[in-house]
């Protein structure tokens, strides 16, 4: 062996036996080749590849004594997984279908890839209703639920049936930032956005169904918010069939009213009538 072939050995044994953490660092998505993996004067791979082949040669046409790779062998679309919404329905598609040219408005999801809406802010109270009741007269008097961010506003957030009016103000917060955040000791709820199914803040709504895919019962079904039999906004999120659906007493005929059983709401005749 020639004194250049011999001291060219050595050295990519060198530098097999070295060990670089340059898998440790790569970004998920990298493909699996470690640096010093040329030919020639660069000897072999050793342990810096993830299943490399052996060294490509030391010196001149030498060949190198790097050993195969010991690497993790790591895939090259090793990032995040990012699953696209699948088409479900909704009142908007986007922000151009919400027309409100006097307030901000757009169209957001009720529920992640869910029933999407067009969201109408409600205006803070500026003044007292006059009542006893008042919680406050604007929104800097809700102070000791300040931290949450409450907010002043006339009328009680919740749903009201049969035609009756609260004329009060109320100091209203978010109540949820996400669906775990909601009760589902009963029926399963929702985390639904301020501005949205009559709500002044985020909060929490009855939802047996999130998707349209979750309502199997019939074809074309889907998960819409829908308002019980008289009242004024949308109670929470029901599958809604073309045989019978609806989602408010406008849908239905005159002697029918929209009713919701077992997460379903369907026109049917109410025996609980208003007084």
């Amino acid at each position: 062996m020639t004194r250049a072939a011999a001291a060219g050995a050595a050295l990519a044994l060198v530098l097999g036996a070295c060990s670089h953490p340059w898998e440790d660092y790569r970004p998920a998505g990298a493909t699996s080749t470690g640096p010093g993996s040329g030919s020639g004067a660069n000897g072999g791979t050793g342990a810096h590849g993830a299943g490399g082949t052996a060294g490509a040669g030391a010196g001149v046409g030498a060949e190198g004594a790097g050993a195969a790779g010991a690497g993790p062998d790591i895939p090259s679309d090793a990032g995040p997984d990012v699953v696209a919404c699948e088409p479900n329905s909704g009142d908007c598609k986007d922000k151009s279908d919400c027309q409100a040219p006097e307030l901000e408005v757009d169209c957001v999801e009720l529920t992640k890839c869910g029933f999407r809406v067009c969201t109408k802010p409600w205006p803070e109270a500026k003044a007292c209703s006059g009542s006893p009741q008042d919680q406050c007269c604007i929104s800097k008097d809700c102070t000791k639920e300040a931290k949450l961010g409450a907010k002043c506003f006339k009328g009680t957030p919740e749903p009201q049936c049969c035609g009756e009016e609260v004329a009060v103000n109320y100091c209203v917060a978010d109540a949820c930032t996400k669906d775990a955040d909601c009760d589902s000791s009963g029926s399963p709820q929702a985390c639904v956005p301020g501005g949205t199914m009559g709500r002044p803040m985020a909060t929490c709504v009855d939802a047996p169904c999130k998707l349209d895919s979750d309502c199997k019962v019939e074809k074309g079904g889907i998960c819409a918010p829908v308002t019980k039999t008289t009242c004024d906004r949308p109670a929470g999120l029901f599958c809604v069939y073309p045989s019978d659906g609806c989602r408010s007493d406008a849908d239905c005929p005159e002697e029918l009213s929209c009713l919701v059983a077992s997460g379903r709401a369907s026109c049917k005749p109410n025996p609980v009538k208003c007084q």
